[in-house]
Parts: structure tokens; C-alpha cells; sequence
């Protein structure tokens, strides 16, 4: 899957770029995604909540989310166009008091995968002699697709896995691009994404064993936040 995606990202650049004799550039960079708290948070505090008696270290929502990202981008003109997938992971875990829990458990680790697919456009502003540019502002989509794995420590405990939802973001950002010797683009990146629909976190409450009211919306809640990108991509001038 992942090399069919790849070679998609190659293709969203590459043929349009020669058709329409402009650039274009594949790379490889580093991710990190830095959530609001948000339907994670939510979690953390119900599952705190539910545990006050036996918890000794409380569960909080993911720092970060981190991994590696590749890129293809098309210049058209000041218009910049891109699509990249990242492979993303973050984790939350707790601690427990083994003496009050049932087969001694001493906490929880619970291990979050997030695969994206983002789009991007953007308007492009450069010296072209420098090889600097940047690009402000950017509109970007995100689709996120996120698998964990739960289990219990200190006890011969199997991990338990789950899936959330699908989660789709829309966020606005800047780029900024220092090309070298007409043959690299070393780039930094930032935007802010937000999830305009809640999305279900069901699963991990009940992989987790943690209540709540089915009837309602209290398993909901939104994944937004920072996003930074940086990295090192190879480009080509296609023109005629």
C-alpha cells in the first residue's frame, strides 16, 4: 500500500509538470504533529476520572505525533501544488497501583499510528538568483487514518487493538524553501489544522474498558493542532 501511494505522489507531480513545461520535486522529511488536546484529552480525563482510586500516574492526551513524511510538490507559475504521506506515531499511557488493581496490573500503554494524506496549495514568492522562496499562505487537506495498540503492564497481558475513524482536516499554514545549486530545496514548514466534524474515539473507550454514555456524544471530539515539517527534497526544472 504504502508503495503504491508513493509511486501516486511521483505521478500527481510529475506528468503535469512536463505537459505544462514547469518543476517539480519528490523528498523525504520529518513530521511532527503537536495535537490540542481535543477527543484524546477527553479520553485521558474520563479514564482518569473512572481510575481516581487505583491511579498513581494520570493518563494525558499525546504530546506529539512524529515520523517520517514524503512529498512530491508542482510549480505552476506562483501557483504550488503538493501531496505527501506521512507515517505518524504518538502514545499515552498511565500508572497504577498494583496492589488495588485485579492481576496486579501496574498501568496502561496505549500506542496510536496515524497515516496521512495531505493536499496542499499555495502561492509561491522567490528570488529565483537565491534560490529562496516562500510560500504564503498555504490551504492544505488532511486525511488521517489512526490504528492503536493497548495492554496492560506489569501483568503477561496481549495487546488489544482498535481503529478510529477517519479524520479529516483542513488547515492554513507557510512554507519556506532554500534551493541549492538549482538541485535540492532543503524546506521548513508550519500550519495549524483544524477537524471542522468530531470524530468517534468509541473504540478506545472500549479497548480500554472505560465508560461511557452510549446515547450521547461524550465518546466524541475534534484532533487539531501544529503541525512542522522539515526536510530535503531533489527538484526539476521542466521547462522548454
Amino acid at each position: 500500500m504504502k508503495i503504491r501511494i508513493l509511486f501516486s505522489l511521483i505521478l500527481f507531480t510529475f506528468i503535469p509538470a512536463v505537459v505544462s513545461g514547469q518543476s517539480f520535486y519528490f523528498g523525504i522529511g520529518y513530521d511532527s504533529f503537536i495535537p490540542a488536546s481535543g477527543g484524546f484529552g477527553k479520553f485521558a480525563d474520563k479514564y482518569n476520572t473512572q481510575r481516581a482510586a487505583i491511579i498513581t500516574k494520570k493518563m494525558e492526551s499525546p504530546a506529539s505525533f512524529s515520523g517520517v513524511s514524503f512529498t512530491s510538490g508542482l510549480a505552476l507559475g506562483p501557483l504550488l501544488m503538493e501531496m505527501s504521506y506521512s507515517s505518524l506515531k504518538g502514545s499515552m499511557s498511565s500508572e497504577l497501583n498494583p496492589a488495588t488493581t485485579q492481576g496486579g496490573a501496574s498501568g496502561r500503554e496505549i500506542n496510536i499510528s496515524n497515516s496521512a494524506i495531505n493536499v496542499t496549495f499555495g502561492l509561491m514568492f522567490g528570488d529565483y538568483e537565491s534560490e529562496i522562496y516562500l510560500v504564503l499562505p498555504t490551504i492544505e487537506g488532511n486525511f488521517n487514518s489512526m490504528d492503536f495498540r493497548t495492554r496492560l503492564t506489569g501483568i503477561n497481558n496481549n495487546e488489544v487493538k482498535g481503529e478510529l475513524s477517519i479524520i479529516s482536516q483542513l488547515g492554513f499554514g507557510a512554507a519556506l524553501m532554500k534551493g541549492i545549486a538549482n538541485t535540492f530545496i532543503i524546506y521548513g514548514k508550519v500550519g495549524y489544522y483544524l477537524e471542522p466534524f468530531e470524530s468517534s474515539y468509541s473504540d478506545l473507550y472500549d479497548k480500554t474498558a472505560t465508560n461511557y454514555n452510549l446515547l450521547s456524544d461524550e465518546a466524541n471530539g475534534s484532533y487539531s493542532g501544529w503541525l512542522f515539517k522539515a526536510g530535503v527534497m531533489l527538484y526539476w526544472n521542466c521547462l522548454l
